[in-house]
């Protein structure tokens, strides 16, 4: 893959304008973009939209309905008048009653790029079903998404979904965990072990996804360092008071434009092929590095997750 960020830039822009151009009706690709109103995930919405001159359905997914009524209407509308919708969903309430969500999703989807946040130094919170709000809306609700997709048929073959999360940060499981991988059990909870299982479930998720469905391309990414609202928007005082010494880590970050065409770069290249990958901060294959997980961990994840989120199949 290309390493300066302008050949990057040059090469998103020839490869997504060559996919969108020229199409009509239901040949127009059609991305959606879960926790799209703000940070990487808008900023992936945007460059796209740029690249491809607005010849792509679009479909953004988050709490903030002003944000994204806003980015809707700043993309070009071509001629051939594409799809731009937002739907209001909050990935930490309610992850069985997604269904309800995925249900209204357009088919055929090209790219799923899953970016939602939850950022705070609180304990364990547990929303209605039980499940903690961070693991919900860093794991399973993700996980939930591309269940419901894939099992619809939603995703076109040779459609990539992304994840972007921390990819090559993960951490062991280990057998205590095994046996309680919701962390439910008291002293198993912590922010530090979240940080680290939620990785690691994202790649074992992704292995078994790209297993039964080998003909889709599965990402989970690691964006590094970059300038967005998460740090000023938590629900936690201390990390808000926090965000204004982000500054002085300016020189060593990204913007979310620059993170986006990173993100794009790695999915279209790294990851142009199905099966399951993994992208560092700047696009490059990080393949197995600091991978986590057992053949049979990997396995008891799945049905535990199954079984969390309310899937019966």
């Amino acid at each position: 893959m290309p390493s300066s960020l302008p050949t990057i830039r040059a090469s998103n822009k020839a490869i997504l304008s060559s996919l969108a151009s020229g199409k009509v009706g239901d040949d127009i690709p059609t991305a959606v973009f879960v926790g799209g109103t703000a940070g990487i995930g808008r900023a992936m919405a945007e460059r796209l939209a740029a690249h491809t001159d607005g010849n792509v359905n679009i479909v953004i997914l988050g709490r903030n309905e002003a944000a994204a009524r806003q980015i809707l209407d700043s993309f070009p509308v071509p001629s051939t008048k594409p799809r731009r919708e937002f739907i209001k969903v909050d990935v930490s309430q309610d992850v069985a009653g997604l269904s309800s969500v995925t249900s209204q999703l357009p088919s055929p989807i090209d790219f799923l790029v899953l970016t939602p946040g939850y950022l705070a130094l609180d304990a364990r919170t547990e929303n209605k079903e039980g499940i903690d709000k961070k693991l919900a809306v860093n794991y399973y609700g993700r996980w939930k998404f591309i269940y419901d997709l894939t099992t619809a048929g939603k995703i076109r073959e040779g459609g990539r979904v992304l994840s972007v999360l921390a990819a090559g940060h993960g951490s062991n499981i280990g057998q205590e965990t095994v046996e309680d991988l919701g962390l439910k059990k008291p002293g198993a909870y912590s922010i530090s072990r979240v940080a680290g299982l939620t990785p690691t479930y994202t790649d074992l998720a992704l292995k078994t996804f790209s297993s039964l469905y080998p003909k889709i391309s599965f990402t989970q990414a690691y964006p590094g360092g970059v300038r967005t609202s998460i740090f000023a928007s938590s629900t936690s005082r201390t990390i808000r008071w926090a965000s204004p010494l982000l500054y002085l880590a300016y020189p060593f970050t990204l913007s979310p434009e620059e993170s986006a065409e990173y993100m794009w770069g790695g999915l279209l290249s790294v990851a142009k092929e199905p099966g399951a990958h993994r992208i560092g901060s700047k696009g490059e294959d990080l393949g197995k590095k600091n991978w986590y997980g057992t053949d049979e961990e990997e396995k008891r994840l799945w049905e535990h997750t199954k079984e969390t989120v309310g899937v019966r199949l």
